[in-house]
């Protein structure tokens, strides 16, 4: 069980606009595995250290300022929210959407998450930043698409700021909330998803192709063999990952444990690849070394030379499709499904959170087994 506390910073801020101010931290402190552990939020509140409440009750922490103790109740509440705790009374939608964006940013490619925090942005200039939860509803979302549309948006722009604002709903447990995006109807018709055959990976698996390029195929198949991994976990795959026959790995997206039981050809590869490399050492040679580079640049830096390689090998190898590196993850999902795997089973391979989202995967994938129900029918 957590507890959580309001707490001034030790020492004022010693450079820029709040030079001289003493910031207000939420501290959350539990118990794990028999110790005490204590993590501290920033709340982007910051006061005179004259005007502190020192051992205030609860909604008087700052002297005489009403307004501000609301901001750090707002703070406080979200805080817990974002924790699981059940909390009373309003929370601004931003307060709480910008603390789990602090809680998500060591999770999330750095792109993902400054999108992410753009896409707030851009809500909270539109909604205003004391939108509390109650008060969004499908009037409010519907003015959303259109002042979107105004500013020159598609449809698919829109949907992507909706995931966005769906992410921060179900965060705060306001499912219900969540469900009026799903309400919005949308022109926009998602591109077909592209994966490859098993005629395809056949030739993937034979053609003969230099080295390089042969390290490019074989990093496309290990990443299908191993249930359709993606790219930049592949990428940073280390030889030290392998161990009694398993291999283990989180995945950097979502932060999600996956143990794998490779089947002998994923072996093959990485049993090539790995050969007199050390455990800490990368399987594949995709990373730059480059001295002051981020992991997030090098694993972007080496999926974008992989996926021009890919496109000269599908054409050597006769194959018109646009193929990179994410088609694994296609592949993968469209070759378990036409086997009849269940959906849950290729849910939990791919990691996704809920069934929908893998049917929803696996419908843009096509209408393959239509196609088949037509030929029994008619061919």
């Amino acid at each position: 069980m957590a507890t959580f506390n309001v707490e001034i910073s030790t020492k004022p801020v010693s450079s820029g606009e709040h030079t001289g101010f003493w910031q207000i931290f939420i501290r959350i402190s539990q118990t794990l595995n028999g110790k005490q552990v204590h993590q501290r939020t920033g709340t982007g509140i910051y006061i005179d250290a004259k005007d502190w409440n020192k051992g205030a009750k609860f909604g008087k922490w700052v002297k005489a300022n009403p307004a501000v103790n609301r901001k750090i109740e707002n703070s406080l509440l979200s805080v817990k929210a974002a924790n699981g705790e059940q909390v009373d009374g309003p929370v601004l939608f931003f307060v709480f959407g910008e603390n789990l964006m602090k809680d998500l940013e060591a999770r999330l490619k750095i792109g993902t998450w400054q999108r992410n925090c753009s896409v707030l942005k851009h809500f909270k200039a539109f909604a205003g930043a004391a939108l509390q939860f109650k008060h969004i509803n499908d009037i409010l979302i519907n003015r959303y698409v259109d002042h979107c549309r105004k500013e020159g948006n598609n449809d698919g722009t829109i949907m992507n700021k909706f995931s966005v604002l769906r992410r921060v709903l179900m965060s705060a447990g306001h499912s219900e909330k969540a469900f009026l995006l799903d309400k919005v109807k949308f022109r926009y018709k998602p591109k077909k998803k592209v994966a490859l055959t098993r005629d395809e990976i056949s030739v993937f698996e034979t053609f003969k192709l230099s080295k390089d390029y042969r390290e490019i195929a074989d990093f496309l198949l290990f990443c299908i063999y191993n249930w359709g991994m993606r790219a930049g976990d592949a990428i940073k795959m280390k030889f030290g990952d392998f161990k009694n026959g398993e291999l283990s790995y989180n995945a950097r997206k979502t932060d999600h444990a996956f143990t794998i039981d490779m089947v002998p050809k994923a072996i093959d590869i990485f049993k090539k690849y790995s050969a007199g490399k050390k455990p800490t050492e990368p399987l594949f040679s995709f990373i730059n070394r480059k001295h002051g580079a981020t992991e997030h640049d090098k694993i972007r830096d080496a999926t974008s030379k992989i996926d021009r390689k890919l496109k000269v090998i599908c054409k050597r190898l006769g194959i018109d499709k646009h193929i990179t590196t994410h088609c694994a993850r296609h592949t993968w999902a469209r070759t378990a499904d036409k086997a009849s795997i269940d959906r849950r089973i290729i849910q939990k391979a791919l990691g996704h959170t809920s069934l929908g989202t893998t049917e929803t995967y696996l419908e843009s994938l096509g209408f393959d087994s239509v196609d088949e129900a037509n030929v029994g029918l008619f061919g």
